[in-house]
């Protein structure tokens, strides 16, 4: 016992404290490689939803900057259009029954419906394009949609030019 200062490294067969402090060596650097990982992971799927979200509002901004038109159809027939740059308040009476639909700062809504179950004043803001407000009892759709185009008797390239049959 007099040779044997204390250290487990000296007295120790070979392979205990030696290979214990290698193993968590090991470990921790493989927990930080997990880490490092995930981490990364993380940074690369907040880049990809900020991409996203710029895209998107860019998007918005475009579709905005274009005057969108807003169609009230009644049984599948146009009953009217308006621009949803303007503010408007629309009473739209027919034999189906009487809603008013409010155009306000680029939104349309339906603010009034003599219906029974007023579904479609629970619908929301109309605001892009492809948004619809429905009043099913009333056979009313509203929609929102980019103006035609309007060229000056030439073809645009959304034209029919050929039916194959």
């Amino acid at each position: 016992m007099a040779g044997t200062s204390g250290s487990p490294a000296e007295g120790a067969p070979p392979g205990d404290a030696s290979d214990t402090s290698s193993a968590d060596n090991a470990k921790t650097t493989k927990w930080r490689m997990d880490l490092l990982l995930i981490f990364g992971m993380v940074l690369i799927a907040c880049l990809f939803l900020v991409i996203r979200h710029v895209s998107r509002e860019s998007a918005i901004k475009n579709e905005k900057s274009d005057s969108l038109v807003v169609t009230a159809e009644v049984n599948g027939k146009v009953w009217g259009s308006w621009s949803l740059d303007e503010n408007h308040v629309i009473e739209i009476d027919t034999d189906y029954g009487h809603n008013e639909l409010t155009i306000r700062d680029g939104a349309a809504y339906m603010t009034d419906a003599d219906c029974p179950d007023k579904y479609c004043m629970q619908m929301g803001k109309a605001m892009r394009t492809g948004d619809n407000i429905v009043c099913l009892p009333h056979k009313l759709v509203i929609g929102i949609a980019s103006p035609p185009a309007s060229d000056a008797g030439g073809s645009s390239d959304l034209d029919i030019d050929t039916v194959a049959r």
